[in-house]
């Protein structure tokens, strides 16, 4: 059986409010199935800002996450990708194993 690896890494971004900030995101493998890397590249546009073909977007922090963002230097955010989207979570999850157990 193939070991598949997905590595994260931190990535320098600009925020849509402006604050620079570190994320983390997937390498995108080479040997990855195409909707594979489209569903990582698509989170990877997301997470620095931009906006995801499907219509995501990074969520404005609510009050909350604001206030917290000011005493710590992180934050959790869930991006919502449409149902279709590779990028959508129960649909990238459902490629890699897929890939994982054909590999």
């Amino acid at each position: 059986m193939t070991t598949i690896t997905i590595r994260q890494q931190l990535r320098p971004v600009t925020l849509p409010d402006g604050r620079r900030a570190l994320i983390i995101d997937s390498i995108i493998p080479d040997d990855a199935p195409e909707l594979i890397r489209e569903g990582l590249a698509r989170r990877a546009i997301v997470n620095g800002g931009g906006d995801c073909p499907c219509g995501a977007s990074w969520p404005k922090p609510n009050r909350a996450q604001r206030r917290r963002l000011e005493q710590v230097a992180y934050l959790h955010i869930e991006i919502q990708h449409a149902a279709d989207c590779p990028a959508e979570t129960e649909n990238l999850v459902a490629l890699v194993r897929e890939w994982v157990a054909t590999g």
